[in-house]
């Protein structure tokens, strides 16, 4: 099998402190909002310290995680039940 290329990315992301401080939800979605995705963590670490300045009056926060890219895509497999 041969392996599929991939890339680092960084995306940036809004974690929104009131949403989930005030809700009974548990859907991590209604309180993470990717932002954006950039390809260097330089660039992610700039946009996360702007956004915070710009935001620094509201209720959130902003991080950056690195996640792989496939530009190509990939095929899923189908893990195993257990037995």
């Amino acid at each position: 099998m041969s392996e599929v290329p991939w890339e680092y990315l960084f995306i940036v992301y809004r974690f929104d402190r009131d949403a989930w401080r005030d809700s009974s939800e548990t859907d991590i979605n209604n309180f993470v909002t990717i932002k954006e995705a950039l390809p260097t963590s330089e660039d992610a670490e700039k946009e996360v310290e702007r956004l915070r300045g710009l935001n620094d009056d509201k209720p959130v926060e902003y991080y950056y995680q690195r996640a792989r890219y496939y530009p190509h895509g990939r095929v899923l497999t189908a893990v195993p039940e257990r037995e």
